[in-house]
């Protein structure tokens, strides 16, 4: 093609059959433009669904930011105190540094915190236990099951000191003083209590809030986590009854026995008071499904409960026994 040819070509319009020049058959032009539509559609949903490639969670750094898709923007938090809860559980008092504020949480939500464990890159989610009203820090629980690696590493002494970037805060499962009604029943089992010890001690902090109930149910006495501080506000505050439960009681236990059910409920909850509160389920899947079923006897409407199935999905790995934070010696190695 010589230089004239190449130039009359540059602005010519191109038919469907791929000659120059040509004229296209009616219609053509928008089923050809419709083709195109769908085209880039497939391959944006190409874009969205192939795998993306692994890429680190945690800085490289301190001066830099792990990427995350969780909406929220991480912050770097100094771990300034580690309190041994019960056996199996410790809870983290966190500061933010350089000047940065960690979001301001609603009672009941939880943070992501980011950690390298053994050279794997990853992160762990973990109830915020402290009111929205304490402020500049946030307060974290830390349970330890079989198999939680990063949980272990975040609860281990070591951390004390150390920064630790924390990403929220999350989650629907909250308590919003200007959305309650004025009483509160919350059903918790095990370390789902952790979200609700938040919610009470937001709750109590409101003069409208009349009556607060919070059914607890655990194994044994020594896992009743956060036992102390809520007889603590249950004694300073007449509107909060703290109601716990065994399911492996000992013989000297006069607390209640059992999971919690229908009779239970009756037995700490007045009619009077169950229709017209705000219900708070959470705990294991299967729990949650009994204090539904029971609720749903005893007259409560669908909606004015909300629940949630407690735990963390995303621990990387999983190991066979026991890990106990009572049992991490301060001085062991990190």
């Amino acid at each position: 093609m010589n230089d004239s040819a190449r130039q009359s070509g540059a602005g010519a319009e191109v038919s469907p059959g791929g000659a120059r020049g040509g004229v296209g058959l009616p219609g053509w032009e928008l089923v050809c433009r419709g083709a195109e539509r769908i085209g880039e559609v497939f391959r944006a949903a190409s874009r969205i669904l192939r795998p993306a490639p692994p890429r680190s969670i945690l800085p490289a750094s301190e001066a830099a930011s792990p990427v995350v898709p969780l909406g929220a923007e991480p912050v770097p938090m100094r771990v300034v105190e580690r309190r041994v809860e019960t056996l199996d559980t410790a809870t983290l008092e966190l500061r933010p540094e350089r000047g940065r504020d960690f979001p301001r949480h609603a009672a009941g939500q939880f943070a992501v915190v980011f950690a390298d464990v053994s050279g794997v890159r990853a992160a762990r989610a973990c109830s915020i236990t402290s009111p929205p009203q304490r402020l500049p820090g946030i307060e974290i629980a830390v349970p330890v099951r079989p198999g939680a690696r990063v949980a272990r590493h975040l609860a281990h002494p070591a951390r004390v000191g150390e920064t630790l970037w924390v990403s929220g805060p999350f989650g629907e499962f909250c308590y919003r003083p200007d959305r309650e009604e004025e009483e509160l029943i919350l059903v918790a089992a095990g370390s789902a209590v952790a979200p609700c010890v938040a919610m009470v001690e937001a709750a109590l902090a409101f003069r409208r809030v009349r009556r607060i109930v919070l059914l607890h149910v655990a194994r044994y006495e020594r896992d009743l986590l956060f036992r102390e501080r809520l007889e603590g506000l249950a004694r300073s505050d007449g509107r909060f009854r703290l109601v716990l439960s065994l399911t492996r009681a000992s013989p000297a236990w006069e607390g209640e026995r059992g999971r919690i059910d229908a009779a239970m409920i009756e037995r700490h909850v007045p009619a009077s008071g169950r229709r017209a509160a705000t219900w708070l389920v959470c705990g294991p899947r299967m729990m949650c499904w009994d204090v539904l079923f029971a609720l749903d006897d005893l007259g409560v409407s669908r909606e004015r409960i909300r629940s949630e199935a407690f735990g963390s999905p995303i621990e990387p790995e999983r190991e066979l026994g026991e890990s106990r934070v009572a049992e991490i010696p301060d001085r062991a190695a990190g």
